[in-house]
């Protein structure tokens, strides 16, 4: 049966998918960006080992470099918790809200099962009622003939 909350159920549904590829696409950038900080831990931990076996070769700059690096890497790692800690935060509000929703129309649903019922029941007391008043005048007419 459809109800006036369908179309915002629709939309409400679509908003939870969006949502959700949301989700995904940043729950994938943050396990990358984790993956890209690991790897730069482990290649400035093998190249400082390589660079303190020659004494003439300087490290500093390079050992910089990747420091910001890292820090460059935490900060964008930082920033997309903090997207994805949102995004779950907006997927519970909508999730809430089309719950709600669907309970409206159940209650919609309900009420208009109800009132189909009762509209029912009426018609056949009235038809019953009408069948018992003829019965009656055809028994009053059958008394007096």
């Amino acid at each position: 049966m459809k109800t006036p909350f369908d179309t915002a159920l629709r939309i409400q549904q679509r908003e939870i998918d969006r949502v959700g590829m949301a989700i995904g696409s940043e729950t994938s950038q943050l396990v990358a960006l984790e993956q890209a900080k690991q790897a730069a831990l482990a290649t400035a931990a093998a190249e400082v080992q390589l660079a303190g076996a020659d004494p003439m070769m300087s490290s500093f700059a390079y050992v910089s470099r990747m420091r910001m690096l890292r820090e460059r890497l935490e900060q964008d790692r930082a920033a997309s918790a903090a997207r994805l800690d949102r995004l779950r935060d907006e997927a519970t509000d909508v999730y809430g809200s089309m719950k709600a929703m669907e309970t409206a129309a159940d209650g919609f649903r309900a009420s208009a099962a109800l009132t189909a019922a009762t509209a029912e029941q009426a018609m056949i007391d009235d038809i019953s009622s009408a069948a018992l008043l003829r019965a009656r005048r055809t028994a009053a007419r059958g008394r007096h003939a």
